[in-house]
């Protein structure tokens, strides 16, 4: 019988996930990033040409003290951006492979954990994360805890249910173009869908989490060109 473990969490932690190029100032670049054994031999069997191409320029295999948990590491170019991200600001791998084939490090912010009491996992976001400060303060809810058991885990607390999938730049432009936003200066980011920014929401409408009609500006103009032809 699996051992269990019992967790209290804030309600908006289950709600989280990356929200990859939308983000103003993301977090794949600098740090450290360890690599995993499991999802270093996952990335080196892609057969994909470009992807092996960047394999082979940024993951480097540890050479003494290798791990199963640090296996590898990424390496970065001069300017410290990750070399699995794409111009845009998303992720080579999550596109390719899907977010359940990110590394345990990758995965893991900016997820917490803290164990203060036997028996009890304290999971939370860190707020240095925008996309978690946002479900955290400017959501207009109170915040509130879910307390419950779950099995063990022994290798990892965070959840690798498959997510959302991600848009390409190329998507998320088309779909900014349906609401007359062809250019960037045309995204008001007023935030009257309840999405922060147009880019959110479009995401969102590719997620089919939102509809085109929630962008109050772009129902606004066509009611009045609608008028203008009557």
């Amino acid at each position: 019988m699996a051992r269990e473990i019992e967790i209290l969490q804030p309600s908006f932690y289950k709600d989280f996930s990356c929200i990859g190029p939308a983000c103003t100032d993301n977090c794949c670049h600098t740090w450290r990033i360890d690599v995993d054994k499991e999802h270093y031999l996952m990335y080196r069997k892609v057969r994909d040409a470009a992807f092996r191409e960047t394999c082979a320029a940024v993951l480097k295999k540890k050479r003494k003290d290798a791990t199963d948990a640090f296996y590898a590491v990424m390496s970065h170019p001069a300017e410290g951006k990750c070399g699995f991200q794409d111009e845009d600001g998303g992720c080579r791998i999550v596109r390719q492979l899907g977010p359940q084939a990110l590394c345990n490090t990758c995965t893991v912010y900016p997820r917490r954990k803290v164990q203060y009491l036997p028996g009890l996992w304290e999971l939370s976001l860190s707020l240095s994360c925008e996309e978690a400060a946002r479900l955290a303060i400017l959501s207009g809810k109170p915040v509130e805890f879910e307390r419950f058991r779950r099995p063990i885990d022994e290798k990892n607390f965070m959840d690798r249910s498959a997510r959302e999938p991600m848009p390409t730049e190329e998507q998320i432009r088309a779909i900014l173009k349906e609401t007359g936003k062809n250019r960037p200066e045309d995204e008001l980011n007023c935030g009257a869908c309840g999405y922060p920014t147009c880019r959110e929401k479009a995401i969102a409408v590719f997620q089919k989490k939102a509809e085109l009609n929630m962008c109050i500006p772009f129902m606004h103009a066509k009611s009045e060109s609608f008028a203008n032809l009557v």
